[in-house]
């Protein structure tokens, strides 16, 4: 590792109305300038809240509108991470802002911030997936 740092904007989603209070959830991250995106994962991971009144959630991590990682929790607040892109420096992100945006399984359907509902129940965009990873993956235009 080098002493040299870069500073990373995360920004992350609400996910119940008490959190709104304190919205927008971000912050900037120092991390070594030499440390891969795989590194920055258990940060994150730290810095957004996992467990979640015990449901199976998970975090896509977004830089510049793109998919580049998931953080997928058990109802324990476990996690797990998937790399959805190379392992890249960070220093190499062109833009060094990640958005981390919350999904989570509700009725069976695939629920964000940018859910739609009729008659008060989630409308499933992804019927055809049977897990919560697959609906986020295909929500990102990604194939198994």
């Amino acid at each position: 590792m080098t002493d040299q740092k870069i500073l990373i904007h995360m920004e992350r989603e609400s996910v119940c109305m008490g959190d709104d209070v304190t919205a927008p959830n971000a912050k900037d991250l120092s991390v070594d300038s030499d440390m891969r995106l795989s590194g920055l994962l258990p940060v994150l991971a730290d810095s957004i809240p996992l467990r979640f009144d015990g449901q199976h959630t998970i975090w896509g991590i977004e830089n510049d509108k793109r998919p580049v990682a998931l953080l997928e929790t058990d109802p324990a607040g476990h996690y797990t991470n998937e790399l959805l892109i190379e392992n890249i420096f960070l220093k190499d992100l062109e833009k060094k802002e990640l958005y981390c945006r919350y999904f989570y399984n509700y009725q069976g359907c695939l629920c964000s911030s940018l859910s739609y509902y009729i008659d008060g129940k989630p409308m499933d965009a992804h019927p055809e997936c049977m897990t919560l990873s697959e609906k986020v993956k295909a929500y990102y235009g990604l194939q198994e």
